[in-house]
């Protein structure tokens, strides 16, 4: 072992023979000889990445599922008898037996609980799609 030259001298040598050390050269220490081989190997070809396919609006919209993301809004208007609610212009639809009121403060919560101008967090029924059905309010 004590013929062994250290790591410096290695890195020297590499960079004597190659002028600067390719970051695709490998350094490989003989076991029992003192002596140093190194092995250059090519270095790996990039894979080819297809260009970006561009989308209209219409095919992005029709792409998009906003059904498990939370989507955050101030209510304008909420008539939890009819089961309306409109969030930033928006009108939306939820069904005052079923959906989901939740505080952080509070817990549960029934559909009444929801005010005008109140800032919500709020799921969209992904079986529900086409009427924007709410299923979930998240209140702050």
């Amino acid at each position: 072992m004590r013929n062994m030259p250290n790591k410096s001298a290695l890195a020297l040598a590499l960079a004597a023979i190659f002028g600067s050390a390719p970051a695709h050269a490998t350094l490989a220490v003989t076991g029992s000889a003192p002596g140093v081989r190194i092995a250059t190997t090519a270095a790996p070809t990039p894979s080819p990445i297809a260009a970006p396919t561009s989308f209209d609006a219409a095919q992005r919209s029709a792409m998009r599922d906003e059904s498990s993301a939370r989507i955050y809004g101030v209510i304008d208007t909420v008539d939890p008898a009819q089961g309306r609610v409109v969030i930033f212009g928006k009108p939306l639809h939820f069904d005052a037996a079923r959906v989901l009121v939740v505080s952080r403060v509070s817990g549960k919560l029934s559909a009444y609980a929801l005010k005008p101008h109140q800032k919500v967090h709020f799921q969209l029924d992904p079986k529900d799609a086409s009427q924007r059905t709410v299923r979930t309010f998240f209140l702050p």
